[in-house]
């Protein structure tokens, strides 16, 4: 960690907390910041009003998203214009939004409300807003073509948080043929039910450990795991599946945080196929990806009877995230993007 000096002063970042994906997403950037010498707060709106929490906390930062600004959050922003930088989660408003079925697909989209409400925040804040999407910057102008009219925009793509996953290594109560962790639900399930599940039946065909926060109609659900354990049962599996959700293999677009976590836990992972991944960040044949389920199923029996093809991936694809995509970097555009005069460590 870069010592912080007199130019360079320590920032206070409020994190407008959201669940699912987007909460490893913030908790990594906000680790991220701390490890440059920041500090970092989520903020449950649902429990604390924005005064009362912009007022108490006097962030020089903020983290939301335009979806759901209210009046309230509007004023609190608006008065601190010319002192606090804002970065938004916004909905996608560009080409995208005429190629995907919501109902098929449910993508958020920009509404009519949030355009006008980040529009008033452009109007005021002027250089000290930020818009951002979960993309990368390749792509960005497919899914926030249409905000680049209102305000800035930047592709911040998920990365690894290597505040939690480094370090990792084996664990022989974790070892198995293949080890998955995440949430089972219905739009998920379109892609488990065709890669993952059927290689659960029949049951001890293949060692599999699945691990999440919901049910898995399978023998192999574990129930939860503990996130310092999460980084070893990576390094522990022989196998990482890296399952996306069904518009990431339709569009192209979308990157899961999952696949940055395995590459810095020096796991070895066989994904599906994500052209994104392909071409924006694996894009040196360092990822093995199948091209469909029987493919998948067929890579998964060859990388098990030889195991050491895994290792040149391994190396390969750890060596491309720490070198390009960890949130420290993600953190380092911010602080460049809005101009902050704040630490920075050289990545």
């Amino acid at each position: 960690m870069m010592r912080l000096n007199a130019r360079n002063k320590r920032m206070k970042i409020l994190i407008r907390h959201e669940h699912n994906a987007s909460h490893f997403i913030y908790s990594g950037l906000g680790n991220a910041f701390r490890s440059l010498g920041h500090e970092y707060h989520f903020w449950d709106a649902a429990n604390k009003p924005a005064f009362d929490i912009f007022d108490e906390y006097q962030p020089d930062l903020f983290i939301g998203q335009g979806y759901n600004l209210d009046r309230a959050t509007i004023k609190c922003i608006t008065e601190r214009r010319q002192e606090l930088k804002v970065l938004l989660k916004v909905g996608c408003l560009g080409p995208v939004c005429d190629d995907v079925d919501t109902e098929e697909y449910p993508i958020l989209m920009a509404s009519e409300q949030e355009e006008k409400d980040v529009g008033v925040l452009s109007s005021q804040l002027q250089d000290h807003l930020l818009l951002f999407n979960y993309v990368h910057d390749n792509r960005l102008d497919y899914l926030m073509k249409g905000w680049k009219n209102i305000a800035p925009c930047y592709g911040l793509l998920p990365a690894a948080d290597t505040v939690i996953y480094k370090e990792a290594s084996v664990d022989n109560n974790l070892k198995c043929d293949l080890a998955f962790v995440g949430g089972y639900w219905p739009y998920k399930a379109r892609n488990f039910d065709k890669y993952l599940l059927p290689l659960c039946y029949p049951v001890g065909q293949y060692n599999i450990k699945i691990f999440g926060n919901q049910i898995w109609p399978v023998p192999q659900y574990l129930g939860m795991i503990n996130d310092d354990k999460v980084s070893n049962l990576f390094a522990s599996a022989t196998i990482c599946p890296n399952i996306s959700e069904p518009h990431a293999n339709v569009f192209g677009f979308e990157v899961n945080e999952r696949i940055f976590k395995l590459a810095a836990s020096k796991a070895f992972f066989i994904s599906d196929p994500i052209a994104s991944l392909t071409e924006d960040i694996f894009a040196n044949d360092e990822a093995v990806i199948a091209d469909n389920p029987e493919h998948f199923r067929d890579l998964v029996d060859t990388f098990l009877d030889k195991p050491h093809l895994r290792d040149t991936h391994i190396q390969e694809c750890y060596d491309t995230v720490m070198s390009s995509h960890t949130y420290e970097h993600r953190a380092n555009d911010i602080i460049q993007l809005l101009e902050l005069d704040v630490c920075t460590k050289k990545s």
